[in-house]
């Protein structure tokens, strides 16, 4: 009886101590997450996506239910170009975290960037889940700037069919310029563009650009100002615009392929290529949207 109680003993004393064990590898395991999703974003916002991306990668690997590392995973896709896995993460993070209106403003973005480089064929379906997503963003968070912004234009230039309407965008207009006056007023001149009154629209983005000078929020009045531009067949006039978005923005790919395409516009192929050379030397993935 004695050696069965021993026996007893030692059962307990060893199960005590694998259960302690296992709390305490559980308890490294989560810190060693964690630290691993501290330095993900911290290269993430040092602009180091490649790096932040291989770390992340581990993060969801090793716990799929993380909604923050699937978020910045999808983000680092995004900025490395890779469409097709930022909408795979994105939507994770979605999934598990529906109520971040960032969240569903980036899936959005996402799909919008797979959109202007699809055929004619898969728009119409892709950009539904565009729109869906930026709707859903700004009902989560109607002081989203961003969110706002995005769907305010989707709405400016999208058709009827695909849930676009310059009403809407109107209305979203008054909404945005109640929280960022110069993006409510750059969303206005956008609608008077879809509007066919295109001396209207300049003569706005003249204004805002007399007015903001050089700050650092004039890049996106030269970027928007440039392919307005660019639209009305004034290339000439729209490379002078977006050399200047380039200038204030020197990291935005997007800055260089507008650049290049109104240098192609323009004829002046060399100048072109320089530009997309510069692109592809801060991203190598990243390919040109299809043409406006």
């Amino acid at each position: 009886m004695r050696l069965e109680r021993d026996e007893r003993r030692q059962r307990r004393a060893t199960l005590f101590a694998s259960l302690i064990f296992g709390v305490v590898a559980l308890g490294a395991f989560v810190s060693k997450a964690d630290d691993f999703l501290t330095k993900g974003i911290e290269l993430f916002q040092h602009r180091q996506y490649r790096e932040a991306e291989k770390v992340l990668e581990q993060v969801v690997t090793a716990n799929g239910s993380n909604a923050t590392g699937q978020y910045y995973l999808g983000r680092s896709y995004f900025m490395l170009c890779h469409y097709d896995q930022a909408i795979t993460h994105l939507q994770r993070a979605v999934d598990l975290q529906g109520s971040q209106s960032d969240y569903h403003y980036w899936l959005g973005r996402a799909y919008g960037e797979k959109t202007k480089r699809s055929g004619l064929l898969k728009q119409a379906g892709l950009a539904k889940k565009v729109r869906m997503a930026f709707e859903q963003a700004v009902m989560l968070d109607p002081n989203n700037v961003a969110a706002r912004a995005a769907l305010g234009n989707f709405y400016a230039q999208a058709p009827r069919f695909m849930g676009g309407g310059i009403d809407k965008a109107a209305e979203q207009a008054v909404a945005l310029t109640a929280l960022d006056a110069l993006q409510g007023k750059l969303l206005k001149a956008r609608i008077l563009e879809e509007q066919k009154k295109p001396s209207d629209a300049e003569a706005s983005y003249k204004k805002l650009q007399e007015r903001y000078g050089d700050s650092p929020s004039a890049s996106d009045i030269y970027g928007q100002y440039g392919r307005f531009l660019l639209r009305q067949d004034h290339p000439d006039d729209a490379i002078g615009k977006l050399q200047k978005q380039v200038q204030l923005k020197p990291n935005d790919l997007s800055a260089y392929f507008d650049l290049a395409a109104a240098y192609e516009a323009a004829g002046r192929s060399h100048e072109a290529a320089t530009e997309y050379q510069k692109a592809a030397r801060i991203i190598p993935a990243c390919k040109p949207p299809n043409k406006r």
